[in-house]
């Protein structure tokens, strides 16, 4: 063809019956000039779906039309080679992975064609698809060079004879596994000091143990339970401390020179029933020669938290840590000194940041350091190290962490927390938080097994008019034993308790407003939040204080405790408006008693605003945008339009359920009693629904098993007119026999011609470009039908002709 748009067109059609007589043959596609070429003076492959014509003899034509304009002969021509007709190219199915390691992957698919090779493209979870993968002539593939204790997707397509290539398949989901799971993939440590914090529940339990030859721990299974294993390769020859820092009781850590000596013969090793830090001190090692580090813990406890520190030994490294007059903004730091030192360097950071890599600040106190400019309620550690006068220094000591008050001394009084044990042993490992603004100011620990089952009293220090909470840690044994009761300083009133045998673990058991003075104006109890949409709700509350005016702060979820003003409302319940769909937030309500007096905030009460699915917000499976759909749901969605007279509509973006068992239906209403537009599974997309209901409305219902989960969908709700000419529903089968088949549907508009598409179950459903048989009634009957078709179940299709 010539360059530029003269207005011709090029057809493709086809005929089962003549190869000369014209009206015989029917037009399967269509081009316009810049359509058939990018590039005018260039071949470009055209490929065209012939499924419809399965199993006939086919004549085929390649038509050129264009309208003359006048006695002169124009318009462009077509240049035709190569011409094939080949097997359509299958799309893969039933994506699996397996043999997952810390960096590769096998990655593997059905193959439902005769393809060799294959297209694969691998990316981050929530990655965008670029359409462009990485030639693969094996299936399964090994992905190689992935990111440890990652999540993945990946996409395949097939490739051909010819080059023709299938539709892509995907997403699916896969992951990594973390390094240090076995000792064929351990965790590397190669410089010191080295310091990390994690849980062995990460790592799985791969060694079943005990622990061999050499170790302590006697006659216990310290390999039981979950475990972790580091290889630390040293880069000098000299000692070194090893030191696991557990939190709860039952761990182990032990030191082999290889991998085949685990379970058999340690080199060193600390194991026992409580949860004191695990420290291997002197330890000697050569620059070069790996040894493997195992942190594990018995069958007593299932997996640890806990602290690794690897560090190199000079002189004695200082000991007794601890603090002095902590106030908001400043601490003294203090510290034995067991090897005679008179300089040490001290680093003072946030906490968590681990051991300092480098030097610190050099003091000659170790009795009154002090620390200034520090922030009001804010988690900081200390590391000190000692000076050995040779050009060395002792291993760091720490961390020690400790939290600034949240207010000076003067503007804080004791809460009693009274504990009890019904036991007479203690409170076993059970601990409880009390925090203040989100920091934790005290962990109370309970009776000690000499108190027996007498209470003791803890007293601890709170800022008067901020809000605290008390809350029940997990871990710990007998909880049923455990008891608390907090009295308050101005009345030493008892304002909670919770009796052994109450509550339980890893929960709030109380918040409220430490006051430091009799209240004036008692605060508003018993918020509620009801009624909450895309934009508004209403928040009710008890008031305590005889008021008529309350003020009202919503913010978003997490902002905490008010520092400025809010609204002020005399009316109850009151309307919150203008909120952002999808959004979560959090209510304080406080009486206003006076012009000068008004209570403290109560709350906050948190809820989360819907999706306005009409103004734009995407429609997700439960598992929200990146996560999966849960084993055994059965949920309904009902999405209705704003606007009287508007309906709703339904595309999707992406579609993964378990096909065949996790279904996603569609009805024609406002529940699941009205009429079925189809049922889901699977990836392929759905097809676009528009309601025709008098509502306006679609209702969902997913249902899934228990067997498997998938990323579920993502679709986009549009409100509007309906459409001029929309779409039949009800679509049914009314009889099959040979070679033909008859269907009919419900028709929702005016139209009395319609286009009928047939395709094997399983197909991509057809698009607004796909095209079909033209009938004139309904219902219709479809005459010879290919016998390839007949033998196996079809998918319908009905769209109207205006």
């Amino acid at each position: 063809m010539f360059s530029g748009d003269a207005g011709t067109s090029y057809q493709l059609r086809v005929s089962t019956t003549s190869p000369t007589n014209p009206a015989s043959f029917t037009t399967v596609q269509t081009w316009n000039e810049i359509q058939l070429n990018a590039i005018y003076n260039q071949y470009e492959e055209k490929v065209v779906n012939m499924a419809t014509y399965n199993g006939q003899q086919v004549y085929v034509a390649f038509v050129r039309v264009y309208t003359q304009p006048g006695a002169t002969l124009s318009g462009d021509g077509w240049l035709i080679d190569n011409v094939r007709l080949t097997d359509a190219c299958l799309a893969p199915s039933v994506l699996t992975d397996s043999g997952n390691t810390a960096t590769t992957v096998n990655l593997g698919w059905t193959n439902n064609g005769t393809a060799t090779q294959w297209e694969v493209e691998i990316l981050p979870t929530g990655g965008t698809p670029t359409g462009t993968g990485i030639l693969v002539n094996t299936n399964p593939y090994t992905a190689t060079g992935l990111n440890p204790n990652t999540t993945y997707i990946f996409y395949v397509r097939a490739i051909c004879a010819g080059g023709v290539t299938s539709n892509w398949i995907g997403p699916y989901n896969f992951q990594t596994l973390p390094q240090g799971l076995s000792c064929a993939d351990p965790i590397q440590i190669t410089t010191v000091p080295y310091s990390t914090t994690d849980n062995t529940n990460v790592y799985g339990n791969n060694i079943n143990g005990p622990q061999g030859a050499g170790c302590v721990g006697g006659g216990t299974n310290y390999l039981a339970s979950n475990e972790v294993v580091y290889e630390f390769i040293p880069t000098f020859s000299g000692n070194v401390s090893i030191t696991s820092t557990p939190i709860q009781n039952n761990s182990s850590l032990f030191v082999y020179s290889s991998c085949a000596n685990i379970g058999v013969t340690c080199l060193a090793g600390v194991a026992n029933n409580n949860n004191a830090p695990r420290q291997i001190t002197g330890f000697p090692v050569i620059a070069g020669q790996s040894y493997f580090i195992v942190i594990s813990s018995s069958s007593a406890v299932a997996s640890i938290n806990y602290t690794l520190v690897i560090q190199r030994e000079s002189c004695v490294a200082p000991d007794n840590l601890a603090i002095n007059n902590l106030s908001n903004t400043s601490v003294q730091l203090t510290w034995g000194n067991p090897s005679g030192a008179t300089s040490w360097q001290v680093v003072n950071q946030l906490q968590g940041l681990g051991i300092p890599s480098g030097a610190g600040t050099t003091t000659s106190n170790n009795t009154a350091y002090s620390v200034t400019g520090l922030t009001p309620g804010t988690s900081y550690e200390y590391w000190v190290r000692a000076d050995c006068n040779d050009g060395t220094f002792s291993l760091w000591s720490g961390p020690f962490t400790y939290t600034t008050t949240l207010c000076p001394p003067t503007q804080q009084c004791n809460y009693i927390f009274e504990l009890t044990d019904t036991g007479g042993n203690g409170w076993q490992g059970n601990t409880m938080r009390v925090s203040q603004n989100g920091v934790t100011v005290a962990v109370l620990t309970g009776p000690l097994v000499s108190d027996g089952t007498n209470p003791v009293q803890v007293p601890v220090a709170l800022c008067n008019n901020q809000p605290f909470e008390l809350y029940w840690n997990p871990n710990g044994t007998s909880a049923a034993q455990v008891g608390v009761s907090i009295i308050e300083p101005t009345a030493n009133n008892i304002i909670y308790t919770k009796p052994p045998g109450s509550g339980s673990q890893n929960s709030l058991l109380y918040n409220g407003v430490a006051q430091c003075t009799p209240p004036t104006c008692p605060q508003p109890t018993n918020i509620v939040v009801t009624g909450v949409n895309s934009n508004s709700g209403f928040v009710n509350w008890s008031d305590n204080a005889g008021a008529t005016q309350w003020e009202i702060i919503i913010q978003p979820l997490g902002t905490g405790y008010p520092t400025g003003s809010g609204v002020l409302t005399g009316t109850r319940p009151y309307q919150m408006t203008g909120l952002n769909s999808v959004t979560q937030y959090e209510v304080y309500v406080r009486a206003i008693c006076s012009i000068t007096d008004s209570s403290v905030w109560s709350g906050p009460i948190a809820f989360t605003t819907t999706p306005n699915y009409c103004a734009g917000d995407n429609f997700y499976d439960t598992g929200g945008a990146s996560g999966n759909y849960s084993n055994n749901e059965n949920s309904v969605f009902t999405i209705c339009p704003e606007n009287f007279g508007d309906v709703v509509t339904i595309s999707f973006n992406s579609f993964n359920t378990q096909a065949g068992n996790d279904t996603f239906e569609i009805f024609n209403g406002s529940s699941v009693s009205a009429t079925l537009l189809g049922t889901f599974s699977g990836t392929n997309l759905p097809p676009n629904f528009t309601s025709s209901d008098a509502s306006g409305c679609l209702t969902f219902r997913f249902t899934s098993n228990g067997a498997t989960t998938a990323s579920g969908w993502d679709a986009n709700i549009t409100c509007g007119p309906p459409p001029s000419c929309p779409a039949p529903i009800s679509l049914s089968l009314i009889s099959i026999n040979d070679d033909e088949f008859t269907v009919g549907w419900n028709e929702t508009g005016t139209a009395t011609q319609w286009e009928v598409i047939y395709l094997p179950t399983g197909s991509t459903p057809p698009t607004t470009t796909s095209t079909g048989t033209i009938v004139n009634s309904n219902p219709a009957t479809l005459v010879g039908v290919a016998a390839g078709f007949m033998m196996c179940m079809l998918e319908l299709y009905v769209v109207q002709v205006m």
